[in-house]
């Protein structure tokens, strides 16, 4: 369970939010965006016109590195790390946030939030003209 506080936000600002972004006043859960993405520029007068299949390329089929719970145990693994904190304010306050961009699978988060796994995968494809 996340710890419930007041989240105060005097102004904020965002210019571009995308890609399975989110701006998120407040507490939340959890927090699992997925993004798989092709960027592909095209050099030639043919143009891109192949249909997009994920499957075709390995980075899409890799399974997701497993990453270790650094707060569960210690260095060597032998005895458990007990986490405790406590709240002298009940309110998160944050003045002017200004964000100019957001993109791929990011967060901004004024409040409290439980599990986090955000994934974003893009591989980038370059067409060129050949040369004669």
């Amino acid at each position: 369970m996340v710890l419930r506080r007041t989240s105060v936000v005097g102004l904020l600002s965002a210019n571009d939010i995308s890609l399975s972004s989110i701006v998120r006043i407040g507490d939340q859960e959890q927090f699992e965006p997925r993004l798989r993405a092709l960027a592909v520029v095209d050099d030639t007068d043919r143009g891109w016109t192949e249909e997009v299949y994920f499957p075709s390329y390995p980075l899409f089929q890799l399974p997701r590195p497993e990453w270790p719970d650094s707060l569960t145990a210690s260095v060597d693994g032998t005895e458990p790390i007990i986490l405790s904190k406590t709240d002298a304010n009940p309110a998160i306050r944050a003045g002017v946030v200004n964000v100019i961009a957001m993109a791929g699978s990011s967060l901004l988060l004024v409040g409290s939030c439980g599990k986090v796994e955000a994934e974003a995968r893009l591989k980038k494809i370059r067409i060129v003209r050949g040369r004669a």
